[in-house]
């Protein structure tokens, strides 16, 4: 056996050589199956003595140790954890395709044109690298040299090989290069099960480095790296993960250290012949001080902390490091059920949809600012990658496009989704338009936080609002069923009482798609433990990026949309696991390119107004009494030859629904309308643009809600869900509409659901009216015996992964139980059979001796 396991870790040898673009990992992998293929030992323990010795003698052999010893340990673990007759090892050979797995994973994290910042040799980043590039993306990289191995210039070749645009650069640049960079790419040797990753020499710092500039740090590695230690620091990385192995002396051996040279071309240091001999008396001295923590040798490789990871992107999916931790059980659970094709059980069936079947149907509301529905048509068109919006598409139901109300703001679109009574819902607009003039910003910007219930006694601003509108978050609580707001900007920090409900009020700091991620995962927690029906998160970043750089963006649709994206597909994955639970993507408006001004100080005077609101898109004109003929009629002359549209109560579109006809109205006596591609300049009025201070934006919304740019889509995803429905356009629903749809899905009764209608085509149940009541019956996740693990949905696959390892779990404890048990009983068996010495035998032993001691 000795000698065919070194002849196997000769050609381990050989196919290393001969396969330089393949990983020491996979070339492991074949050779233990051959050796367990030639093997004649015939028990597991000396199975187990077999393939340590190999696995010994190959990670000595390779340059990677690292991926070596964790890919051998997964062998290990399937071939001794199972029996193998029914098991098709073809499956274990898609190890070699984790690659192209990843690069796909991988490409919609890359931004078309972006810079990227490397660290030394990896084959996996390699390859998601050239896969992005064959899809005509413009790349380019920056590498360090990676001193003192200088792997840094291996992969600068390679990349200028597949022609990707690449510059090597010295490791100390990287402060001055980040600024400049769009994100860190780094390989792994081993991913930790802290979730950080362990990896050449320098990777720590170039981590810290972009995280304290603010740069994503993505980790690129396969699952057969992910290995079972647990370093606290860099103190704690093991030794043997440490060093290379040296073959001449035959032991481990740490890197060839730099030293300081006066012009020399020499990179070694050698005590004996030095330029500096004073150094040696310098570790001299150091060494005479005992000081424990000065190294004179510095490993291969460092241990980068999870906290500066953003993302881990592997063959098994996208993880973030702090879910980690628990991946190992899972991809062990999943490896094995490739390996053994298990199919589910009906008993399964049988525990999730009890499970459910008495459970109200719940539902998370995403309300994405400023998400236009051409945007994310374009995106679900030209994205094969099923990450979020595709996900959404797919297995959800689809309205391509709906029209908001009048004005294409936030906070009367806001007001609309969770309100069902329109005539109060419009005289609420116009108020709240009329105190956004009063107060002359955005109120969030003065401390003023608008109520959640508007009542005859509730004020903005001191002003009194004589609507009487009830939100759905009172209808709930009214009903004992729980709502939590999270950052929506009309949501106060008043949290408490009988009839209360949880608010988490709005602050820019939390508008990046990690704090989303976050925030999701907050509000599902709630969902899933029965606190909240009804949860609502707000995010508008989109928003932001929209105004600033327009809709139509690099930044927003090939940077931005695509970290949304996957911060969806995130949010999926965990709520796929609650069969209860149902998903609202949705947004308050869309956004149009702005590229021309139209200066309004040249059609009126100042000395003609009392008051104006430049909302960009419109300007609201509350003229002095006397001079509002003339200043309307002045505009209506101008109008066919200037890029917007004037009107007056009387002139005001019957789509728009605006009351104008009685005394208390207060729609403003002249309202303009900028024309697409326009918004209005003015140094008497400046630009009122909320919270956002942008001197020349490129994107605004506000224009005539009939505009296209202006509409919005609408995303249902869940059991209650008519899954794969697409709708492309109806006139009929607007924003007030999806008041009834958010309560049915989230089991709030109100006492009229007929708005309910409009959506029938994309709801998976048939409803009818019992009392103003609708029971949704839940459509639960259902496990068929005939399906493979590989076919399931993402949810499925954690239920069943859950299921498998909580059995083995408890087959584990009942084992070790009854082993502690058996241990007892057998020590208390032995002390029941020992004699107790006391006085009277040790007398005896002392008479007895004597009597020996006398005859001797």
């Amino acid at each position: 056996m000795t000698s065919q396991i070194l002849d196997l870790v000769r050609r381990f040898k050989v196919l290393c050589e001969r396969n330089p673009d393949k990983s020491e990992a996979v070339v492991a992998i074949e050779v233990l199956a051959q050796l367990h293929e030639c093997s004649d030992v015939t028990t597991v323990q000396g199975l187990h003595d077999v393939m340590n010795t190999a696995i010994e003698r190959m990670w000595k052999e390779g340059v990677s140790n690292l991926s070596v010893i964790s890919a051998c340990e997964l062998f290990q673990r399937f071939i001794t954890l199972a029996t193998l007759d029914t098991v098709d090892f073809d499956e274990c050979k898609k190890v070699g395709s984790c690659r192209r797995k990843i690069a796909e994973n991988f490409l919609n994290y890359i931004p078309n044109g972006s810079v990227i910042f490397l660290h030394s040799y990896s084959r996996v980043v390699l390859a998601a690298l050239a896969y992005a590039a064959s899809t005509q993306k413009r790349l380019h990289c920056y590498v360090t040299t990676c001193a003192p191995s200088g792997l840094g210039a291996k992969m600068t070749k390679a990349l200028a090989k597949l022609k990707i645009s690449c510059t090597l650069v010295p490791d100390n640049s990287l402060a001055y290069l980040m600024p400049q960079v769009d994100l860190v790419v780094l390989g792994a040797e081993a991913v930790v099960e802290s979730g950080g990753i362990l990896n050449m020499l320098g990777s720590s710092l170039i981590a810290m480095t972009a995280s304290s500039f603010g740069r994503p740090v993505y980790v690129l590695a396969e699952s057969f790296k992910f290995m079972r230690c647990y370093p606290l620091d860099q103190r704690h990385i093991p030794d043997e993960f440490k060093w290379s192995y040296d073959h001449e002396c035959g032991s481990l051996s740490p890197s060839t250290l730099l030293v300081l040279t006066d012009g020399n071309n020499c990179l070694t240091h050698d005590e004996n012949n030095c330029d500096f001999p004073e150094m040696k008396t310098a570790w001299a001295d150091v060494e005479a001080q005992r000081v424990p923590v000065i190294e004179q040798k510095m490993p291969r490789v460092d241990y980068t902390s999870p906290c500066y990871i953003n993302y881990l992107i592997t063959d098994l999916g996208v993880l973030t490091p702090s879910a980690f931790p628990n991946m190992n059980i899972y991809t062990f659970m999943y490896i094995l059920v490739c390996l053994f094709n298990t199919n589910i059980s009906t008993v399964t069936t049988t525990i999730v949809d009890n499970d459910s079947s008495g459970s109200a149907s719940r539902l998370l509301v995403l309300l994405i600012d400023g998400l236009r529905w051409d945007v994310i048509a374009g995106r679900l068109e030209s994205n094969t990658n099923e990450f979020g919006f595709k996900r959404l598409q797919k297995n959800g139901a689809y309205l391509q496009r709906f029209t908001p109300v009048f004005p294409a703001e936030c906070y009367p679109n806001i007001y609309s989704l969770f309100t069902d009574n329109l005539d109060s819902f419009l005289t609420l607009t116009n108020e709240m338009m009329l105190r956004f003039s009063l107060i002359g910003r955005h109120p969030i910007d003065h401390g003023v936080i608008l109520p959640t219930t508007f009542s005859e006694h509730t004020t903005i601003n001191g002003k009194p609002v004589h609507s009487q509108v009830e939100g759905l978050w009172e209808t709930g609580v009214k009903q004992n069923k729980g709502v939590h707001l999270y950052h929506l900007p009309i949501c106060s920090t008043e949290v408490g009482g009988e009839n209360s409900w949880y608010c988490e009020p709005y602050s820019q700091e939390v508008m990046n798609p990690m704090n989303l991620n976050a925030t999701i995962q907050k509000a599902v927690d709630g969902l899933k433990n029965g606190s909240a029906h009804l949860a609502v998160v707000y995010y508008d970043e989109l928003d932001r990026i929209g105004h600033r750089y327009g809709p139509l963006s690099n930044e927003l649709v090939h940077k931005h949309l695509v970290y949304l994206d996957h911060v969806l597909d995130y949010a999926l994955n965990i709520i796929e696991s609650i069969p209860n639970l149902n998903l609202m993507l949705t947004s308050d408006h869309g956004m149009a390119t702005v590229s021309h001004q139209a200066y309004a100080d040249r059609y009126f005077k100042g000395s003609e107004l009392d008051r104006v609101l430049n909302r960009g898109s419109t300007l609201w004109i509350w003229p002095k009494p006397e001079f509002e003929n003339n200043v309307y009629n002045r505009l209506l002359i101008q109008q066919s030859k200037s890029p917007f549209t004037v009107y007056n109560s009387s002139t005001i579109p019957s789509h728009w629904e605006i009351m104008t006809n009685n005394n208390n109205s207060l729609f403003p006596p002249i309202l303009l309308i900028a024309s697409p591609d326009y918004i209005f300049h003015s140094n008497a009025w400046p630009l009122n643009m909320s919270h956002y201070n942008l001197i020349d934006p490129k994107g605004m919304h506000g224009y005539d809600p009939e505009l296209p740019d202006m509409h919005i889509p609408l995303f249902i995803y869940g059991p209650n869900s008519n899954r794969g429905v697409q709708l492309n356009f109806t006139k009929e629903i607007r924003p007030i509409h999806i008041h009834s749809l958010m309560a049915y899905l989230s089991s709030i009764n109100l006492p009229d659901f007929r708005s309910l209608d409009l959506f029938k085509p994309l709801l998976s149940h048939n409803y009818n009216y019992d009392n103003n009541q609708l029971s949704p019956v839940l459509n639960n996740l259902y496990w068929s015996s005939s399906l493979s693990f590989s076919s399931l949905l993402h949810g499925d696959r954690f239920m069943m992964t859950f299921l498998i390892g909580a059995a083995a779990l408890t087959c584990f404890f009942v084992l070790v139980c009854t082993f502690i048990v058996l241990v007892c009983i057998r020590c208390r068996i032995s002390l029941m059979n020992t004699r107790v010495v006391g006085c009277q035998d040790e007398l005896n032993k002392e008479l007895v001796k004597s009597e020996v001691l006398s005859e001797a």
